[in-house]
């Protein structure tokens, strides 16, 4: 007898960790959607040989730096230093949206 005799398939371990892998990835994805829709501009700038620099203006006036670095500058690409510099200033917009959504649920709320 296997393991998942009389089991719904989709309650066995590994189809239980694809589904939850499969949720936690949707979620990404929407959660970026929603942090990419703050975002009025982004620009970059390459600061040395080996850093790029990526600056979001939100559309509320917040910016937010992300940064990319490499070691070797014989390797330098500006599309993937843009990249990268790019996802570091969306996990950095991802604490700050964090940070603003704790405060507002701490906020007291109007009683009138």
């Amino acid at each position: 007898m296997n393991k998942t005799d009389g089991q719904n398939p989709s309650q066995t371990p590994n189809a239980t960790s694809t589904n939850q892998t499969q949720n936690r990835r949707l979620h990404e994805t929407d959660t970026r959607r929603e942090l990419e829709a703050l975002i009025e501009s982004k620009e970059f700038m390459v600061m040395g040989k080996r850093t790029t620099i990526c600056l979001l203006s939100l559309h509320n006036g917040i910016e937010v730096v992300g940064k990319s670095r490499l070691i070797d500058y014989a390797h330098f690409n500006k599309d993937i230093g843009e990249y990268y510099a790019f996802e570091d200033a969306l996990n950095e917009l991802r604490k700050i949206a964090g940070m603003i959504e704790i405060l507002e649920s701490r906020r007291p709320k109007n009683t009138i």
